[in-house]
């Protein structure tokens, strides 16, 4: 029975190391369809919540650089706490949208597993998650994209959201089409 209970707590200990040493992103955005203005948790690990404040993102939700079998989530707070939908895929991306009906509100927060390993249900605080680390929008028919410096998060975001493409194009870089 101890060993049969050791090999069990060392499986269980690899299997939750292997989950989260592989990464991935999440995107999420402005629209329906994962195109037009984003935010990106890059390399993010497996089981780590990505979550942003404001709400004009949200509306869908990108998960790419996938490998094996993957189930993504969204989540209707920002601490990945509550559950309003999900995609899987054996793909490496897939794109999920907010149901496009009256009275749909975007999502907040994302995380994926691997291969249907669990994670812990909520983060307990939105200082363990992630916010994007790099946005994007379009402005004059160009593509532009932000590489977030740490801290800076919600100051550019209040930029994108007021639409000041003047102070944004000095940080931002051209993105090549």
């Amino acid at each position: 029975m101890q060993i049969t209970t050791t090999l069990f707590s060392v499986l269980t200990a690899f299997a939750l190391a292997s989950n989260s040493a592989y990464a991935a992103n999440i995107c999420t955005y402005g629209t329906r369809g994962c195109f037009g203005t984003y935010g990106c948790c890059t390399n993010i690990p497996a089981g780590t919540c990505c979550w942003w404040s404001t709400s004009s993102l949200g509306w869908s939700v990108q998960f790419s650089s996938m490998s094996g079998n993957w189930f993504g989530t969204t989540y209707g707070d920002q601490s990945c706490g509550t559950q309003t939908s999900g995609i899987g895929s054996s793909g490496s991306s897939g794109c999920t949208s907010v149901f496009n009906a009256p009275n749909y509100s975007n999502w907040y927060s994302a995380r994926w597993t691997l291969n249907g390993l669990r994670t812990s249900q909520a983060a307990a605080s939105s200082s363990e998650c992630r916010q994007p680390n790099v946005l994007g929008y379009t402005w004059s028919n160009r593509q532009f994209q932000i590489d977030v410096p740490e801290g800076q998060y919600d100051n550019i975001t209040k930029l994108i959201d007021e639409g000041d493409f003047d102070t944004l194009n000095l940080i931002a870089t051209k993105v090549k089409a």
